[in-house]
């Protein structure tokens, strides 16, 4: 019997969850046999997965190159500033020393000695 054709909706499906093993660290091969699990693909012939991990990066590469880096430079440093606040509220000097090492290396002041 044949594999019915996955709707236009199914698909987006399929790539957002792949997008969302990708960003977990998942592997080529963990993705592959997932997908052959959940949506009948063939372990012998990838391909098909292939496409999807390929349009999955295409999708990540598209929502990231209409972000404006300001923006999200300053989303992480207002977070890194609430960080460094509240380890020094509860006195976790780690913490607070953590958000002023990863504020100042993403101001690149790490390497101007």
């Amino acid at each position: 019997m044949a594999k019915l054709k996955a709707t236009k909706e199914q698909k987006r499906e399929q790539i957002a969850l792949v997008m969302e093993w990708l960003t977990e660290g998942w592997s080529r091969q963990e993705i592959i046999i997932e997908s052959c699990k959940r949506w009948g693909y063939s372990v012998e012939s990838p391909s098909s997965v292939d496409q999807l991990i390929a349009r999955a990066r295409r999708e990540f590469v598209k929502h990231w190159e209409s972000v404006d880096r300001k923006e999200i430079v300053s989303q992480s440093l207002s977070r890194f500033d609430k960080l460094f606040r509240l380890g020094i509220q509860q006195r976790q000097l780690a913490v607070s020393h953590a958000a002023e090492t990863a504020r100042n290396k993403l101001l690149g002041l790490d390497r101007m000695l």
